[in-house]
């Protein structure tokens, strides 16, 4: 009893001892963390510092920094076969929609060369007749768009939101998965915004995006082509502005993604700041660091600010871009189509025995006598807006394509984590498990040291 008395004694002496001494070592790295804190406000903040927690542990940047990216078979590996098919329906329809775009062109030009048959003698009630017709199409047209477009969205938007589901699942299991050493190096309040931000990504980039450029796709190339097919000359003559059409779109798809993202971010740091001095209020208010911490949540805001103005000057000047271009490309097609009719109704006019101008080409669809002209108003406009739909197209898939290729970095960041096999797997059933246990513990020639303070 004595030796048990005395053993407790010593065990609460010693308990006694641990307590001041943590006491004494946690106002130590109270001062100095809020010194450390203080010169990090202070200074600019350096980008090449290895990232650190709040008691100065060195945090893992692994998934940040890594540039990798998982195959496209590995990115759709939660793909079932219902996924698999709402996808590719997901694309012919979402195809269907963007070809649309361009060939509204074919009734407007059709409906064109019917006004046109007014100015050449037709009689005016089948000319009626055939606007009519055309406007009828143009309904059923924009119907079968309409249910296109939705049948696209639904079929992406399904499978995206179960293969991000199915990822997440995947995410959150390798997280408790792993061993403590992993979460020495990997800040624990950081998680769950990763996982988060990491499979809204896979999502974006797997779904609506990818929508969006297979419409685009199909509308550039249908637009093109159809230039092409009906007016070759002119869709070349035009093919030259086309770039600057394809720029403006690109620019203002870029400019809004990214102004919005930095807004975003702005905004995220700002309310960080709130948030941990608000939690800390006790600790901020004791080193006197109110207006530093208010400084530097107005600094994030004005950040937000200046991000906003850079934003609407760069979405201004590139919608300006995109419409000075539609406009230049219909001003030098409008001059090339005019010029080109002229030719052609030079060429094909008729002059009588006295050098009277009988007729020309013009007046083939009332007249037999007259030859047929090798084109029409329409196809002129058909080789015009198609171009200019088609360019635009081509130029907004650029962030479909960025989206993809973030989630497939995602994608991989994920599988790093999933295929890494912890040291100590707790989960694990292997092994052997003894009824009872009995004896001493004792280590011997051990050496321990946390990963992220390796000195």
């Amino acid at each position: 009893g004595t030796c048990t008395g005395q053993t407790s004694a010593g065990k609460l002496r010693k308990r006694s001892l641990s307590s001041r001494t943590f006491e004494q070592l946690r106002r130590h790295t109270w001062r100095h963390a809020g010194s450390s804190r203080t010169a990090a406000m202070a200074t600019p903040e350096n980008k090449d510092a290895p990232k650190l927690s709040e008691s100065g542990r060195i945090l893992s940047t692994e998934s940040e920094k890594d540039a990798g990216m998982a195959t496209i078979r590995e990115t759709f590996r939660y793909a079932s076969c219902f996924d698999i098919f709402c996808m590719i329906l997901g694309a012919l329809t979402s195809g269907a929609v963007g070809a649309g775009q361009p060939a509204v062109m074919l009734l407007f030009s059709e409906m064109i060369d019917s006004v046109g048959d007014v100015l050449s003698g037709s009689p005016g009630d089948a000319v009626a007749d055939s606007v009519n017709v055309i406007c009828i199409q143009f309904c059923i047209l924009g119907g079968i768009l309409f249910v296109c477009a939705w049948i696209a969205e639904a079929c992406f938007k399904s499978s995206g939101m179960h293969q991000s589901a199915e990822w997440r699942k995947a995410y959150v299991s390798a997280i408790i998965h792993q061993d403590v050493a992993w979460y020495d190096t990997h800040n624990p309040s950081e998680l769950s915004s990763r996982v988060a931000e990491s499979t809204q990504a896979i999502e974006e980039g797997i779904s609506a995006k990818l929508s969006m450029g297979c419409r685009f796709l199909f509308q550039g190339l249908v637009g093109v082509g159809m230039a092409f097919y009906f007016k070759w000359d002119m869709a070349l003559v035009l093919l030259g502005v086309s770039p600057l059409a394809a720029f403006g779109a690109w620019f203002m798809s870029k400019a809004t993604v990214d102004g919005q993202k930095k807004i975003t971010d702005a905004y995220a740091h700002a309310g960080g700041t709130a948030s941990e001095t608000l939690s800390e209020m006790r600790t901020v208010t004791s080193f006197g660091m109110q207006d530093v911490q208010a400084q530097k949540y107005a600094a994030n805001l004005e950040a937000a600010r200046a991000a906003g103005v850079t934003k609407s000057l760069k979405v201004g000047f590139a919608n300006g871009l995109l419409f000075a271009s539609g406009n230049l490309m219909a001003a030098l097609g409008l001059g090339y189509a005019c010029a080109t009719v002229a030719g052609e109704l030079e060429r094909t006019t008729v002059y009588g025995p006295d050098g009277e101008n009988l007729g020309n080409c013009a007046y083939a669809t009332t007249n037999p006598d007259f030859d047929a002209c090798n084109f029409s108003g329409g196809d002129l406009l058909i080789a015009m807006f198609g171009l200019q739909i088609g360019a635009q197209g081509l130029g907004m898939i650029e962030p479909s394509i960025t989206a993809f290729v973030k989630a497939r970095r995602s994608a991989h960041q994920i599988m790093a984590l999933t295929e890494r096999v912890p040291p100590i797997n707790s989960f694990s059933d292997e092994g052997q498990k003894l009824p009872s246990v009995k004896g001493d513990v004792v280590f011997e020639s051990v050496e321990f040291t946390y990963p992220s303070r390796p000195d």
